[in-house]
């Protein structure tokens, strides 16, 4: 049965949440779409349980809260991975991407540069920060398919808002 309320608030981090029904959506690209990547294709229509989804980015401010209450430390913070990713810092995307020492949540540019401000998406953080936020909120990460349902709706637009790339929306 379908909940009463189809937007509810989390009480850990106060995230709004919508509720997306069961049913049949279109993932990924048709062959016709120009700009559809190899990766997005063939395009295929797929049936997804019920679930729940963030309505927004993470904040910077629900971050700092997570951080805060469990001293968490992310992977730009302390360096992970292979090659780039192996040092302290994160890649920045100013208008090209490029890795910046020491960048991270707290500093998206690097020292230097202005501090996050607490309304904005949280940036620079990886997949092992993503899902120890979700852990610590009492959630997952969506799959891929989930992504793409709620952001198509059930139309099956390209984009949330139509199917023409804005660049101001």
């Amino acid at each position: 049965t379908e909940p009463a309320e189809k937007v509810v608030v989390a009480e850990k981090d106060g995230m709004t949440l919508v509720y997306i029904p069961a049913g049949k959506f279109l993932l990924g690209s048709a062959e016709s779409d120009p700009n559809a990547l190899d990766d997005e294709k063939p395009q295929l229509q797929v049936y997804l349980d019920p679930y729940w989804i963030d309505r927004t980015e993470v904040s910077v401010g629900q971050f700092t809260d997570f951080v805060n209450a469990t001293g968490y430390v992310t992977d730009a913070e302390k360096g992970c991975c292979e090659g780039d990713y192996a040092k302290v810092g994160s890649t920045v995307f100013v208008p090209e991407p490029v890795f910046v020492s020491k960048a991270n949540w707290k500093l998206p540019e690097g020292p230097g540069g202005a501090e996050a401000s607490a309304l904005r998406p949280v940036v620079d953080v990886s997949w092992n920060d993503a899902q120890a936020y979700c852990e610590w909120a009492g959630r997952r990460l969506p799959t891929e398919a989930e992504w793409d349902k709620a952001a198509r709706g059930t139309d099956g637009l390209i984009y949330p808002w139509g199917n023409e790339f804005k660049g101001d929306a």
